[in-house]
C-alpha cells in the first residue's frame, strides 16, 4: 500500500494488479468446478482423499460402464486440477509456516 492509501501507483501497476486478481478468480472458479465434478465439498488435506473421490466417480463416468468419453475426460482434468491445488497449498504451508 502506498502513502496515499492506494494499492497501485499508476495505470501500469493497476493493470498488473487487476490481471493478478483476475487470474486468482479464474483459478478459484476452476478449482470449485473440479471439486464439484469430484463431488468434494472442499479441497481435501490428502492425495488419498482425492484418489478415492476420483475412483468413486470413475466407476460412474467411465465410457466402458456407460458414461461418456467427454465426462470421463472432465473427471481426469478435475483430478489433475485438484491435485495441483493441493500441491500448491502444501508448498505455501512449507514456505510460510
Amino acid at each position: 500500500m502506498f502513502d496515499d492509501g492506494t494499492l497501485v501507483n499508476n495505470t501500469k501497476e493497476f493493470s498488473r494488479f487487476f490481471t493478478f486478481i483476475l487470474s486468482l478468480l479464474k483459478a478459484h472458479v476452476k478449482i470449485n468446478k473440479a471439486l464439484d465434478i469430484l463431488k468434494l465439498d472442499k479441497l481435501p488435506f490428502s492425495k488419498d482423499t482425492i484418489e478415492e473421490a476420483y475412483k468413486r466417480r470413475a466407476k460412474a463416468l467411465h465410457p466402458d460402464i456407460g458414461g461418456s468419453e467427454e465426462a470421463f475426460k472432465e473427471l481426469q482434468q478435475a483430478y489433475d486440477t485438484v491435485l495441483k491445488a493441493l500441491v500448491i497449498c502444501f508448498q505455501c504451508e512449507q514456505s510460510y509456516p
